[in-house]
């Protein structure tokens, strides 16, 4: 987990930043290499800024940072240890190290590849499922109308689980563009009471088939807000939807919306279902993170909701966190700058 976020952290970095990091790192190895000598074996860590360069900047600056460590191992080498019968031996382990840093380059190179490869195609794919979707959708919203009693429910659970594939390709979509630092927002001033009314509006089918009882309650007098009515309306949908699949049948979701210190927004969606054991409180927001069990629908999530949701909240400016205990209910709450 800390070694992902380090990942997202490092791949955020310009090219530049993330060159002057590599070759800072292989002069200091470079200096403690030559200062601790052979005793410590401290060398290993070149390996370092050559992962850097090859895994985050490509095959070029692999290349250059594996060149400049294997001469600055040279130089420690010479300079520390000494002694050599044969003046070549310095040069014969150079070009040892050098051909280890050379295919240690191009292997992460082409790992680099392979996985830029596959989420393009991961990405292609997704993208193509929505035209189909949507002709699919236009079709079951026509047979809504005209639709008896017992086809009307069949209708509208279609409807749902077509916009539920809907909110999963827009996640897996949204989320590589959250982690790559393209995703762009559109601030506006928009109606808190209307955008939470919304997403009640676009769950209410799927509550009314699972019997569960829809609440919202408003403790504060401010209904403007500054956010991206679309990633927020998102947020609620995927927080909303998750709340109703892990609520038993009879139970009620309270989306509440109050304002606890100046300048920020609280939103918090309650439940009644097995909860969230604390141990996973923050682990269920990393990306394909599935609490053990199945939930009171007897199916499946895919583990890219609540991830989507902290990333968009963030990118919001507020953030999200969730109070909960086995057995006692699921409260996820996130707030927002005015």
């Amino acid at each position: 987990m800390y070694m992902r976020r380090i990942h997202k952290k490092l791949s955020k970095l310009p090219d530049a930043v993330m060159l002057i990091i590599a070759v800072i790192t292989a002069l200091f190895v470079g200096f403690i290499d030559l200062v601790t000598g052979y005793r410590l074996a401290f060398s290993v860590f070149y390996l370092i800024p050559i992962f850097i360069a090859a895994r985050y900047l490509g095959l070029i600056s692999g290349i250059s940072i594996s060149i400049l460590s294997a001469v600055l191992w040279f130089l420690a080498d010479s300079g520390a240890r000494g002694g050599y019968p044969n003046n070549i031996i310095p040069v014969w382990n150079t070009l040892i190290r050098l051909s280890v840093f050379l295919a240690l380059t191009f292997t992460l190179h082409q790992m680099r590849v392979a996985q830029k490869k596959r989420e393009d195609l991961t990405n292609f794919i997704v993208h193509d499922l929505r035209t189909p979707l949507t002709i699919l959708l236009e079709g079951l919203y026509l047979l809504q109308d005209d639709a008896d009693e017992k086809r009307k429910i069949l209708t509208d659970l279609c409807v749902i689980s077509c916009n539920r594939m809907n909110t999963l390709i827009d996640s897996i979509l949204d989320v590589s563009k959250f982690e790559s630092g393209k995703m762009q927002i559109d601030i506006q001033n928009m109606r808190v009471r209307e955008l939470v009314e919304k997403a009640l509006e676009g769950v209410s089918v799927w509550a009314k088939r699972n019997e569960i009882k829809m609440v919202s309650k408003y403790e504060t007098d401010r209904d403007e807000i500054k956010t991206d009515e679309g990633l927020f309306y998102r947020v609620l949908i995927n927080l909303l939807s998750n709340a109703i699949k892990w609520s038993p049948s009879g139970s009620t979701v309270t989306i509440r919306v109050s304002e606890p210190e100046r300048g920020k927004i609280l939103f918090s969606i309650e439940d009644e279902g097995t909860g969230i054991p604390r141990t996973m409180s923050e682990k269920v927001f990393d990306q394909f993170t599935q609490i053990k069990g199945k939930t009171a629908l007897n199916v499946h999530g895919s583990g890219l909701g609540l991830n989507f949701c902290k990333l968009a909240v963030e990118k919001l400016g507020g953030k999200i966190w969730i109070n909960s205990g086995k057995d006692k209910g699921a409260n996820v709450m996130f707030d927002l700058p005015v």
